[in-house]
């Protein structure tokens, strides 16, 4: 009986650890990335706006919006999603 829940346990953690790999997680950015990375800003920004209900809380929208937010301050542009 031991060895048969043992084994069970094993083939868990087994197919967990296989499966973690399957899911590659987006690799998070600071404020100051995103500030020197203009293009990649963009790129996130626009992804942000066009799907905010299941990325607008994610570290990267929020980080490049913020770097987006302190590169025009300031200064006189036009706003699109305005």
């Amino acid at each position: 009986m031991f060895f048969s829940c043992a084994r069970k346990i094993s083939a868990v953690c087994l197919v967990s650890l296989a499966l973690t790999g399957c899911f590659d997680k987006e690799e998070t950015h600071s404020v100051e990335w995103f500030s020197n990375h203009n293009a990649e800003r963009a790129e996130t920004v626009k992804r942000c706006s066009d799907n905010p209900g299941e990325l607008g809380n994610t570290p990267n929208c929020k980080n490049a919006i913020a770097a987006e937010q302190k590169a025009s301050s300031g200064s006189l542009r036009h706003i699109n999603n305005w």
